[in-house]
């Protein structure tokens, strides 16, 4: 999460992003991405509850972890 750091930006965020996939896909590793945007998901959900939902609608473990 790089919102409300300084220094740091949607920008930031996706150079990250690319560069890990960008590795990733050079170690002939799989790769896979769930974007949300989901309004309040910060103030009103907890991690423990999406993985827990996740899992139960079958999300591989890998993915989950």
């Amino acid at each position: 999460q790089y919102a409300y750091q300084p220094y740091k930006s949607c920008i930031t965020t996706l150079h990250c992003l690319v560069s890990r996939v960008e590795d990733l896909m050079s170690w002939k590793e799989i790769t896979a991405g769930a974007f949300l945007d989901i309004e309040g998901a910060f103030d009103n959900g907890s991690y423990e509850t999406m993985i827990s939902n996740a899992r139960e609608n079958r999300v591989n473990d890998t993915l989950c972890s």
